[in-house]
């Protein structure tokens, strides 16, 4: 059975990264919603702020987290983008860096 997606306002932003490019920013968002759906995502940010369409999103019963962290690095054409998550001394949270390529 497919989920819906959460509603936007249960999306947060949990972290921004400078595109090493130039030009905007890598944002990671997160959403959680009892009982137990929890969903990440990255979205770039225009220098206007305005955010486009999810370039990774993450959601059970795949692997995602309370992500909170991201780090962005130019691959030669192409940024690494690396997102982490904290387990805050929870024994249900996980600690991950995860990393993804995007051209």
């Amino acid at each position: 059975m497919t989920r819906p997606s959460p509603p936007a306002d249960s999306w947060r932003l949990t972290g921004l990264e400078r595109d090493p490019r130039g030009g905007g920013w890598f944002a990671v968002e997160r959403s959680w919603r009892p009982p137990f759906d929890v969903r990440a995502r990255v979205r770039r940010m225009d220098a206007q702020g305005a955010l486009g369409p999810a370039l990774v999103e993450l959601k059970l019963p795949g692997l995602t987290d309370n992500f909170e962290g991201i780090a962005a690095e130019t691959r030669g054409d192409n940024v690494r983008l690396y997102i982490l998550s904290d387990d805050n001394a929870n024994p249900a949270q996980k600690t991950l860096l995860l990393a993804f390529d995007v051209q």
